[in-house]
């Protein structure tokens, strides 16, 4: 088997030997294919117009440790993305450039303690420099509260959360038909997804990825979203069947 095009992107050559070494082996070795065009082998050989199977073979027979993501590797993201991303695994790569905004995070919910500096009263929330806490009306209000509420406010916060997630829930089990019912999971897996990536943004364990905390983060865009979704629910709620129907 032969290749048709010598292909431009390496993505593309990636798919056509992962599907004919699927076909040959059901699936297995396929990281030994990644590591092949980590180390820039597989292009040169589409180039060269070699065949095929010939190279199957030879990755087969390659003994390669685990490699990272190809699209990591091939440059497909941008750097300013994976600098967002090396900074959650190691936190002093660049604490003042890609890891500033979450190490400030860091510090206003560190200096909030358990019950807080006080309702406007936050250092790094107040602070009239804007870099103290950046983005702290949006991305990062979970900071802000944790600096002026503490801990405690923060639990408050996550059980308002949760209170909502788990009356979607409920309305699902009593929605009429099974569309209603996806419905109201879906609006409930879009608030846990959220809250988990906001609060995971907050605490320097996932990366920057500017989605807002439900219901709380300013934003226009943000919040008519939130709302027309329990719209929805609140609809498959007043539709729904009484429990002697059900």
């Amino acid at each position: 088997v032969k290749s048709t095009t010598k292909a431009q992107d390496g993505l593309y050559v990636y798919d056509v030997v992962q599907r004919l070494y699927d076909s040959q082996f059901g699936g297995e070795g396929v990281d030994d294919i990644e590591k092949y065009v980590k180390l820039g082998k597989l292009g040169e050989a589409f180039s060269a117009d070699e065949q095929v199977i010939l190279l199957i073979d030879e990755i087969d027979k390659a003994d390669l440790e685990f490699p990272n993501d190809l699209l990591w590797e091939l440059d497909k993201i941008p750097d300013y993305m994976k600098e967002r991303f090396m900074v959650v695994f190691d936190h002093n790569l660049d604490p003042l450039g890609a890891g500033w905004q979450q190490t400030r995070s860091l510090l206003a919910l560190g200096g909030g303690k358990l019950t807080g500096q006080g309702l406007f009263h936050g250092i790094q929330t107040q602070g009239e420099y804007s870099g103290s806490l950046p983005f702290r009306y949006t991305d990062f209000i979970f900071s802000a509260i944790g600096e002026e509420l503490g801990m405690l406010g923060c639990l408050a916060v996550l059980l308002l959360l949760a209170a909502i997630i788990v009356r979607c829930l409920m309305v699902a089990r009593k929605a009429r038909n099974t569309t209603e019912s996806y419905v109201c999971v879906g609006v409930a897996a879009v608030l846990i997804f959220q809250t988990i990536s906001n609060v995971g943004m907050c605490l320097f364990v996932l990366p920057v990825i500017g989605l807002t905390l439900p219901f709380f983060s300013y934003g226009g865009s943000s919040i008519v979203t939130l709302f027309a979704a329990m719209g929805m629910v609140s609809s498959v709620q007043s539709h729904s069947l009484p429990d002697w129907l059900r």
